[in-house]
């Protein structure tokens, strides 16, 4: 069983929101994506998909209606596939199958760059989000400062300007600081010496 993450590939924002507003409500984490990564429970949306090449991994769900499903079940005859339209029961017994919840309120919308804590959002920056997106999926273990400063790309310098290398702890300060401000609250959580780590 997976931990309570999920990952939305959707180009249509309304499809996600609905997503995300029920699986959020359960106690799931959801981030809205653009890949399939192994080992992670996905709700993939058929409209998005390359008709020819669908994309396969353990823990995807397929979101198709009636002629979408069939494609889907010809090409990959073990899918999971949702069918449009579904309800909300329908979704949360579809995703129990892959994953527990993990009673985490917030949500990533990592396309339109929101973070969601409940019905509360927060504008975030490119790097912000993608800080926050490395997070959150590793919710509850740490990501080390090493990981961090990948994420912090056109900010990178020579390891040993010590200058350019605090740059993942100043977009960590500045995201707990907005956290702060919008949510009232501050999960990201320091492990000293190593990195830091999404506790909420």
């Amino acid at each position: 069983m997976m931990t309570g993450y999920a990952s939305v590939i959707t180009e249509n924002n309304e499809l996600f929101r609905l997503i995300s507003v029920w699986l959020t409500d359960e106690g799931y984490s959801v981030s809205h994506t653009g890949s399939l990564n192994p080992g992670e429970l996905c709700l993939y949306d058929a409209d998005y998909m390359n008709e020819n090449e669908p994309p396969y991994a353990d823990g995807a769900i397929y979101i198709a209606d009636g002629a979408g499903a069939d494609k889907i079940k010809n090409i990959l005859p073990d899918a999971k596939i949702l069918s449009r339209p579904f309800t909300r029961a329908e979704l949360l017994e579809a995703v129990s199958e892959y994953a527990e919840p993990s009673n985490d309120k917030f949500a990533l919308d990592a396309g339109g760059q929101r973070l969601w804590y409940g019905k509360l959002s927060l504008a975030l920056t490119d790097k912000e989000c993608r800080m926050a997106d490395a997070l959150i999926k590793k919710r509850g273990t740490t990501v080390t400062r090493e990981e961090l400063y990948e994420i912090a790309g056109s900010d990178r310098a020579p390891l040993g300007d010590t200058k350019a290398t605090n740059a993942p702890d100043v977009y960590i300060c500045l995201l707990r600081r907005k956290i702060s401000k919008a949510f009232g609250i501050n999960p990201i959580v320091t492990v000293r010496g190593v990195g830091y780590m999404f506790a909420e």
